[in-house]
């Protein structure tokens, strides 16, 4: 029998609890406190896990989305212009590549960048305010769903305030 993978993970942090941490020397107080640290990130892990391929595809449509209004708005002088062109070829890379959407997301985020500096050279006014504004609400946006993610980690003090994993990746 192949155990599931939760039962693995709960196995695993069992195996820290009861084991390993009281194994640990009381006045080790760094190893105590990353066997702690070990026990909290696969208690995340078990809640992610089912959701994790399904999470990071939602965060690469919004960036991909991101970079195509912001072709579409984009205008300038020659620094925005190949910077909205590279923009554009690493947009399609991503795209026509293998499905590593981790890859693909810092790719895409790399090339918005650097059509954000360039536009702080030579962008056009209205370029930089719609610029601006589409970048803020998508971080807004980014900033909720981390939060949403990572809720359980009981460090976001309005956690109670947030919906469930499943209901954020619905939306």
């Amino acid at each position: 029998m192949m155990p599931s993978i939760e039962l693995r993970l709960k196995t695993m942090a069992k195996a820290v609890q009861e084991v390993i941490l009281p194994a640990i020397a009381p006045g080790n107080d760094l190893a105590r406190e990353q066997a702690q640290l070990l026990i909290a990130h696969l208690a995340l892990i078990s809640q992610h896990w089912r959701h994790a391929h399904t999470y990071d595809a939602l965060a690469l449509d919004a960036i991909k989305e991101l970079a195509e209004s912001l072709l579409a708005a984009a205008d300038g002088g020659e620094q925005t212009v190949a910077a909205a062109a590279a923009l554009a070829t690493c947009l399609q890379a991503c795209i026509d590549a293998e499905p590593d959407a981790a890859a693909q997301r810092a790719a895409i985020a790399a090339a918005i960048d650097q059509l954000v500096s360039a536009s702080g050279h030579d962008g056009a006014q209205r370029f930089r305010a719609t610029l601006f504004k589409a970048i803020v609400d998508h971080g807004a946006l980014q900033a909720w769903r981390d939060r949403v993610w990572f809720a359980g980690s009981g460090m976001d003090p309005e956690s109670a305030s947030l919906v469930s994993i499943e209901q954020m990746l619905a939306r």
